[in-house]
């Protein structure tokens, strides 16, 4: 079984970088298998060798896979509740030392800039994230500044979500239009920083929020890209992700199958 999984999944490594085991303990964002040794539960449960990997790691293998006949090194970011990356380097997916690597959603884009469920202030996510660009709504609501948004949520702040704050920057609404404009803005800046430090053969852009609104997304981050990028890599292909939800569900499989 091969299985992905949100938040950090531990791994004793040797030297070398190759994994000796997969750690049970796993701490998620799902909260009802938070703590549980669940590699060792699907194992006996099962009875069959199980691996488990963070889900946007598998979705960085799953877009990968359908590419490795032209690339080695990949990164994939995804933009949805939050912002999340998995990156492969010369054909192998990089996890770090902790199993966090490319944590793209807490770079700090904003000194000071809104609070972050990680603790930190200004982090990509809190303020291009789903639930970054629902409370920065919500804040403006709260200030007073109520329009289109204000009414698309029936009257209620708590109605506020990342796709009506879409739907009234369509409609032209000034207060949608600067919070959209703002998570573009910096994930224009995030998305070139990432190709500044990797230098990847392409970038993959997914996630159901980014999906969903990939044609307000994807020329902006282009022609950043293209204009503000080191300019021997100004030309690096940005994609959107065919795979929709089965990236990750075809990178877990592959895990097992791969020596990635």
């Amino acid at each position: 079984i091969g299985m992905g999984v949100a938040n950090a999944i531990r791994r004793e490594k040797s030297l070398d970088g190759k994994v000796i085991k997969y750690v049970t303990t796993v701490k998620s964002n799902i909260k009802i298998i938070n703590g549980i040794s669940l590699r060792k539960y699907l194992e006996d449960v099962f009875g069959m060798p199980t691996i488990l990997e963070n889900d946007v790691n598998v979705g960085a293998v799953g877009e990968y896979v359908t590419r490795k006949h032209r690339v080695s090194n990949l990164v994939a970011i995804y933009i949805g509740t939050g912002i999340g990356g998995g990156i492969i380097i010369d054909r192998k997916l990089y996890f770090g030392a902790h199993g966090v690597a490319m944590e793209v959603g807490h770079i700090v884009l904003e000194h000071n800039g809104p609070k972050c469920i990680c603790g930190n202030n200004g982090c990509w996510e809190s303020i291009s994230g789903g639930t970054g660009i629902a409370n920065r709504a919500r804040e403006k609501i709260e200030q007073g500044k109520k329009g289109l948004i204000y009414e698309m949520a029936q009257g209620d702040v708590a109605n506020v979500n990342a796709k009506i704050v879409f739907d009234a920057y369509r409609k032209k609404d000034k207060i949608a239009q600067e919070l959209i404009g703002r998570a573009i803005a910096y994930t224009q800046i995030g998305v070139m920083d990432v190709v500044n430090l990797f230098d990847p053969d392409i970038v993959v852009m997914g996630g159901g929020l980014f999906n969903a609104q990939s044609d307000i997304f994807i020329g902006p981050i282009r022609d950043y890209v293209k204009n503000h990028a080191l300019s021997a890599i100004r030309d690096t292909p940005i994609e959107i992700s065919e795979l929709d939800k089965w990236g990750g569900v075809l990178g877990a499989g592959s895990l097992l199958f791969l020596d990635i």
